[in-house]
């Protein structure tokens, strides 16, 4: 950035920006900062990660954190800019962990071989057509986040989740 206009103009825009030392500065904070030399300043790129205050901790409760730096825990997904965005996110890994948990019970030398198209890879869906849980294959294509597992340990668990016998919250 060349000049203070360009800096404010930016902010105004809604971007981010970052100066080399990592700080982060955004229209509710910017009347804190004195933007001294505007060269040290740049436009953050969309990817690049900002502060975070909401985390998701062991016992899977939300706290506000008293940092405002990127850390370990944001950068591992246990962080997140509203509550909301921290309590959808503790759902959801609470229900993948559930489910890993219970495959490792049940099949626990089974293991995701992606050179193998031969092997099925199993994964649970919920269909909410049919109110149920249903099993789905997989060879070659590893969707992100998906609880894999072999066809024995699906079809065990499902049928226990359908029967109310297991729950995944």
């Amino acid at each position: 950035m060349n000049n203070q206009r360009e800096i404010y103009q930016a902010l105004l825009d809604g971007e981010a920006l970052v100066n080399n030392s990592g700080i982060y500065l955004t229209l509710e904070n910017s009347t804190r900062i004195c933007i001294e030399d505007p060269r040290q300043w740049r436009i953050c790129n969309e990817w690049e990660m900002h502060p975070a205050e909401w985390s998701i901790i062991n016992t899977g409760e939300i706290g506000r954190c008293a940092t405002k730096e990127i850390t370990k825990a944001q950068k591992f997904g246990m962080k997140y800019h509203t509550r909301e965005a921290a309590e959808r996110a503790r759902d959801e890994m609470k229900e993948a962990n559930l489910l890993r948990y219970w495959v490792s019970v049940i099949d626990p030398d089974w293991k995701a071989d992606w050179n193998n198209e031969a092997q099925e890879k199993s994964y649970i869906s919920y269909d909410n057509t049919r109110n149920k849980y249903v099993i789905n294959y997989n060879t070659y294509l590893k969707r992100i986040s998906t609880v894999y597992m072999s066809e024995k340990a699906a079809t065990k668990i499902c049928e226990a989740l359908n029967d109310g016998e297991l729950t995944l919250n």
